[in-house]
């Protein structure tokens, strides 16, 4: 097994300086294989409860940002500690992994060092959490700002109605909203789609 130094030098580059050590303590506490990941489209992270004598296994995309890293990683921790004080009796993103997630950023809004738009727009939503970070709308969008690739993209919400623009290499137009999606339209082929308002897309 690593040491806490050892781990905390192989977390560096993923998390902010600040939350290492935070975020090493979990590893300590709790038996978990944990996994740096490729680049997922369909989820930033993943949580698997103990089978078969594994342990617990989580994985978080590596592709993150640094503070998307940090609140995924406890997204998925705070399904660690759900399940080892429930076990597989409740719901996965019911109220009691909501409330065992939000005592674990508690910490990140005393931290200075994380920008503050972030701990702003989680302090307004941290009674109000989703079970995908892409539902908290300004958090999300407080997040993503540190992307470095943030510059060329806009977020759906913000491209006009009927404007094309490109989401994973399919050229769309946005239609009307509906709710937390916007219907769009898929160009060569005009089938219709509902596409999360806050998606981050190229716009023609």
């Amino acid at each position: 097994m690593l040491t806490k130094k050892e781990l905390s030098e192989q977390l560096a580059s993923f998390l902010p300086a600040c939350a290492v050590d935070y975020v090493v303590s979990f590893f300590f506490t709790y038996k978990v294989k944990f996994t740096i990941s490729k680049s997922r489209k369909t989820k930033h992270g993943d949580y698997r409860a103990p089978y078969n004598g594994l342990p617990h296994q989580i994985s978080v995309n590596g592709s993150l940002n640094q503070y998307h890293f940090l609140i995924t990683t406890l997204h998925e921790f705070a399904h660690l500690i759900t399940y080892e004080k429930y076990g597989s009796s409740v719901n996965a993103h019911g109220k009691e992994w909501k409330n065992t997630f939000k005592s674990l950023l508690l910490p990140i809004l005393k931290m200075n060092e994380i920008p503050y738009e972030i701990r702003l727009a989680l302090s307004e939503e941290i009674d109000n959490l989703k079970a995908s970070t892409s539902g908290n709308t300004k958090l999300y969008k407080a997040i993503n700002a540190f992307n470095a690739q943030h510059v060329s993209l806009f977020y759906l919400t913000d491209v006009p109605v009927e404007q094309p623009f490109i989401l994973n290499g399919k050229t769309f137009k946005k239609v009307k909203l509906r709710r937390t999606r916007y219907l769009c339209t898929e160009l060569n082929t005009n089938r219709s789609y509902l596409i999360p308002k806050i998606a981050l897309v190229e716009v023609i």
